[in-house]
């Protein structure tokens, strides 16, 4: 941030009438969840969301997992469940309770009082203070809050079925549950006549044909489908399937967790660094509800999609650009050109038959581009806003993909003072991570040599490479991802080849510092008259409120207030500038200027 620049991040509240930011109740959950018009993803956290990749790793269908998704926002908890000797439905993966607990045996072969006694094992197979949840315990837990997608329970089976609705009955949240299976049109809709309740059911299709995947539909007019496809050509997706799918008011519900499952666009991919590959291909083909075993990291890359309405996250696991408003978003071209190519822009070109790397059609080019090729310019320069890789977490990565160039064959400069090295017909087209304090670059990556291409590259620099390549730096130091076009002769008038360079899709890890972007509300709390915000050192800031959004209206409600990492605070005035409303926003600048 240039010295002297002004961040401002906005919050409104209303002092009176409403009561401080929340997740969503159970009525938009369902509303949400029977309109499948709403553009925005639910999220469904597998068996309960046991899982993290930046936490602590839970007990699998425990009840700390299933609090911790819906704290982090999931609208639905995968559970699974078992009945016992004696006609109790409780929370268990397995047949038998060996994987899972501290003990050994089969569910049906033991009585509820046996199963109470055990307690779910954490990781690495380490007993915990956690028992076996009853589903009466869950739906007591969940009413009100979230959704629960009901495995492991076959409708077909009166029993079992029986089980549960009275458990459903009882505790008011029969809408809350979505019973699901594979069984054809016919069993589904025998089993479920008995039942006077309007029943959630979402048939499961593995590997089948559209015109199978459209009979079912016609048939159900479910509010959702769950697609399984191992190969990601699947005819599952056809544009005449989504067709059905909106004239029959129903979700597409895919899964992430593992690759067989979507045709390998799966979890691991998109904590490792290529979320755009994985959540962003399944959101690209259509679903609507995606099933995850990291269901914090999708509800944070889904909001920067634009596909929620829930609050912003408060810890960003990393800033992405992928440039779909049409600006740089605080990219600087740090070196232009007087001839040729003045620079490079934010254009929606798809370049014939290629396509972008993510969902939006806005990325970055130089400019002129004229028929594919680039006219004599000097070298050029595109850098991000600074950002600290300090604190990089070990499934971090910083990311981005490249389209076209020749490519050439000179490799990237030492530093930036050796750019104009490179400027030559085997110059560098490329991206590099540029270290500020000496103008270093520390790693690079260009297209290939063989030619335009007509594909993205995806370019991935884990965490452990970029801590070894910045380990001796000190915490401190900041970097920027620079974008560079060194092809051609330093001077007019030499001989020059041609080439051209597109950037899209940036991630950027965060670290808790030197977030190139925002600072985040952390936590903003109307009953305790208290918010707090994400700080770090180098700024200063100062809380402004008002009564309206009118700029001339803000009256300053604090002094400037100097960085106290990880967390500035800042205590709500007791007295209100209106009984009815009051708006509060806090600036940011630098500590110099």
């Amino acid at each position: 941030m240039k010295p002297g620049a002004v961040l401002t991040l906005i919050m409104p509240f209303w002092l009176i009438t409403s009561a401080p930011p929340s997740r969503a109740d159970i009525g938009e959950i369902l509303a949400k969840f029977h309109n499948p018009e709403n553009s925005n993803v639910m999220v469904a956290a597998h068996r309960g969301g046991y899982l993290s990749d930046t936490g602590e790793i839970l007990p699998e269908n425990s009840i700390p997992a299933m609090e911790r998704s819906i704290s982090e926002g999931a609208e639905i908890l995968e559970i699974d469940l078992q009945i016992t000797s004696d006609g109790h439905l409780v929370l268990m993966h397995d047949a038998t309770v060996n994987r899972t607990t501290d003990g050994i045996g089969a569910v049906s072969s033991m009585t509820l009082a046996q199963i109470q006694e055990l307690r779910l094992l954490g990781p690495g197979g380490v007993a915990t203070d956690d028992r076996v949840p009853t589903f009466a315990e869950t739906m007591a837990l969940v009413k009100g809050r979230a959704m629960v997608n009901l495995d492991k329970l076959n409708v077909t089976h009166p029993a079992t079925m029986a089980a549960a609705m009275q458990v459903l009955r009882d505790t008011e949240t029969v809408d809350h549950a979505i019973f699901k299976g594979s069984a054809s049109a016919a069993s589904v809709q025998a089993a479920l006549d008995p039942y006077e309740e309007e029943i959630n059911y979402m048939p499961i299709l593995s590997n089948a044909s559209a015109q199978t995947i459209i009979s079912m539909l016609q048939a159900l007019r479910p509010p959702a489908v769950e697609l399984i496809f191992s190969n990601d050509a699947t005819p599952m997706l056809d544009p005449e399937v989504l067709a059905a799918a909106r004239e029959t008011g129903t979700r597409i519900w895919i899964n992430s967790l593992w690759a067989s499952l979507n045709g390998g666009h799966h979890d691991a991919l998109a904590v490792g660094g290529d979320p755009d590959g994985s959540w962003g291909w399944i959101v690209g083909k259509g679903a609507s509800i995606i099933q995850t075993d990291y269901a914090e990291r999708l509800i944070e890359y889904l909001w920067q999609l634009g596909r929620r309405d829930d609050e912003p996250p408060s810890r960003p696991y990393s800033v992405d650009y992928d440039f779909r408003d049409g600006t740089l978003q605080s990219w600087e071209n740090v070196r232009t050109s007087a001839v040729g190519a003045a620079g490079f822009v934010a254009d929606e070109g798809t370049y014939g038959n290629r396509t972008p790397a993510v969902s939006g059609v806005f990325k970055i080019v130089h400019t002129p581009f004229l028929d594919g090729r680039d006219t004599f310019h000097h070298t050029l320069v595109l850098r991000s806003p600074e950002f600290r890789l300090h604190g990089i977490r070990e499934r971090q990565a910083l990311s981005f993909s490249l389209l076209g160039g020749t490519g050439g064959a000179a490799t990237a400069p030492a530093s930036e003072a050796a750019l104009l090295s490179v400027a030559s017909p085997g110059g560098f087209l490329g991206v590099a991570l540029r270290r500020s304090g000496d103008g270093a670059y520390l790693l690079s990556a260009r297209r290939s040599a063989a030619g335009q291409g007509s594909n993205w590259q995806r370019i991935r620099w884990s965490a452990e490479l970029l801590s070894t390549m910045t380990g001796d730096d000190a915490p401190e130091e900041s970097y920027t991802l620079d974008l560079i076009d060194a092809f051609g002769p330093g001077t007019a008038g030499g001989a020059v080849s041609w080439g051209w360079i597109a950037l899209d899709a940036v991630s950027i890890p965060w670290t808790g510092a030197g977030d190139p972007k925002v600072p985040v509300i952390g936590m903003f709390d109307i009953r305790n008259m208290v918010m707090e915000w994400s700080s770090y050192p180098g700024f200063i800031y100062q809380v402004y409120r008002s009564t309206d959004l009118d700029p001339g209206a803000w009256t300053p409600a604090s002094g400037e207030l100097p960085a106290t990492p990880p967390r500035n605070r800042f205590f709500i005035p007791e007295n209100p500038l209106s009984p009815d409303r009051e708006f509060y926003r806090v600036e940011r600048r630098d500590a110099g200027g």
